[in-house]
């Protein structure tokens, strides 16, 4: 049978507070560097006005109520942002979630071709 060593390690308290102020400035340090790359990495959003001038999506009504549903859908989402008064899309997002509800159209059309 073998026996265990326990090891007691006494540190006094402003060490203690020193050593745990340290390790929450490292902490905090690599969740602010994350964030950073997070942001440098996103596509910048693009205007609802840009959106709808490019025709893509269709007209501006439709462009408005795509708009709607996103933020109906989820209110943590990050495809549609108000900033004063405008809308701003994130558009490699918006693009996926439009391609995403078209795929799903297409499979429902299959089932019942009268939903045209």
């Amino acid at each position: 049978m073998a026996t265990a060593e326990i090891k007691v390690v006494t540190l006094e308290l402003p060490k203690l507070h020193e050593m745990m102020i340290k390790s929450a400035k490292e902490g905090v340090k690599q969740y602010v560097k994350e964030q950073e790359e997070k942001q440098t990495h996103a596509e910048p959003t693009i205007p609802m006005a840009e959106i709808v001038k490019s025709r893509r999506y269709g007209c501006r009504n439709t462009v408005a109520k795509y708009r709607d549903e996103i933020i109906a859908e989820n209110d943590g989402q990050t495809i549609v942002a108000k900033h004063g008064s405008r809308y701003y899309f994130d558009q490699v997002q918006f693009d996926n979630w439009f391609m995403n509800r078209k795929k799903i159209h297409a499979e429902k059309l299959k089932v019942d071709p009268r939903r045209r």
